[in-house]
């Protein structure tokens, strides 16, 4: 939608209301007309799935294995450093993070992408994982929760 050429004329008088909090498209139609501010709404539009995706799920499932004393069966499963990783990423501001006592383990692996030593620190461009690779990290650890924890 964001990339349509009339997206600006669709969003004009659009609105959404979520819990009594009424959210107009009028001001998004506006930026989508002006190229950089257009960059920066897609931009920002992937980020907030990027972090709700890899962050949000992954601290629900959590909170759950914890809460369910279940939480050294997450923390046994195969993606649970890869995945942990990315949500740390996320949560510190895009660059690359992993907890001090999994550094040792490095690098970790999911789906031939890798996460090493050298990329601590650095900025996790958004094409490491694309939308696609988090929508399919989301997908998988919503498996992981149904299938392995009661």
């Amino acid at each position: 939608m964001l990339h349509r050429s009339d997206a600006p004329q669709l969003l004009q008088g659009g609105a959404a209301e979520f819990d009594g909090l009424t959210l107009n498209f009028d001001h998004v139609g506006t930026l989508l007309q002006n190229p950089s501010d257009k960059q920066l709404v897609l931009e920002e539009f992937c980020m907030a799935h990027f972090r709700y995706f890899g962050i949000e799920s992954f601290e629900r499932v959590k909170v759950y294995a914890k809460a369910t004393s279940q939480f050294l069966k997450l923390k046994k499963w195969e993606n649970f450093l890869f995945f942990n990783a990315i949500r740390n990423t996320l949560a510190h501001d895009f660059l690359f993070s992993v907890r001090k006592e999994d550094q040792s383990k490095l690098p970790f692996q999911w789906q031939g992408i890798t996460i090493d030593n050298g990329m601590l620190g650095k900025p996790m461009p958004v094409s490491f994982l694309r939308y696609g690779g988090f929508y399919q990290m989301h997908q998988e650890l919503r498996q992981f929760a149904i299938r392995e924890l009661k």
